[in-house]
């Protein structure tokens, strides 16, 4: 566990700390930060009554509650607040949000009507072909930005990793396609996203947006 490493800690950082130690602090966790900063007990207990998925009892939260002010209240909720945003930079899920897996999100893509599947498009200001590339794993995800995985992540109701996870996996291969037996492999070299788009028909100015 770790210590703010200042003389006279502050409550935003003893809370900040706290809230990121595990994904959901326990009994120990609390007790041990109570212990060294006594001066914010009120403060650490109303943060965990929050993160903590009924650890605590319902009766020792409320009695809790009763005894702090508003002001405390306040710095535990902004805790709170940065400790999600930064969850959710560092892992794109939301927090409390389940994992999913690549499936999941190929099922997704597959299911969605013709309608919803361009307006998918147009929120990421791709065209279909594109979006069809994305869907049939066409894309190295290397070459794509992460301001769009978020963008794409946002608007599949899913996280980064999921995103990452699915794109990743091997190129999705057409059930028209044929092969002979004495053909060669086919390669399973991915196209990067500039080229996608280009390709596309996409103008200059919609493919820079992109990268940019």
């Amino acid at each position: 566990m770790s210590l703010i490493k200042k003389s006279s800690p502050v409550l935003r950082e003893v809370l900040m700390q706290f809230s990121v130690e595990q994904d959901i602090p326990d009994r120990r966790l609390l007790d041990f930060y109570v212990e060294k900063y006594p001066q914010f007990e009120h403060q650490l207990k109303s943060l965990a009554s929050q993160l903590m998925d009924d650890s605590l009892s319902t009766d020792a939260c409320e009695d809790e509650k009763n005894n702090i002010d508003s002001h405390d209240i306040e710095e535990a909720a902004l805790a709170v607040s940065l400790f999600q945003t930064r969850f959710f930079e560092e892992t794109g899920r939301i927090f409390g949000q389940s994992e999913e897996d690549a499936t999941t999100i190929e099922n997704r893509l597959g299911s969605l009507a013709k309608q919803a599947y361009r307006n998918l498009a147009s929120k990421l200001c791709i065209n279909t072909l594109v979006l069809n590339q994305l869907r049939d794993r066409e894309i190295d995800a290397k070459t794509i930005p992460q301001r769009f995985v978020q963008r794409f992540a946002c608007e599949m109701h899913s996280s980064v990793e999921a995103i990452l996870r699915f794109l990743n996996l091997p190129p999705v291969i057409s059930p028209m396609a044929s092969f002979k037996a004495n053909d060669k492999p086919r390669s399973e070299t991915k196209e990067s996203f500039e080229q996608a788009l280009k390709n596309s028909g996409m103008s200059e100015e919609q493919i820079r947006s992109l990268l940019d």
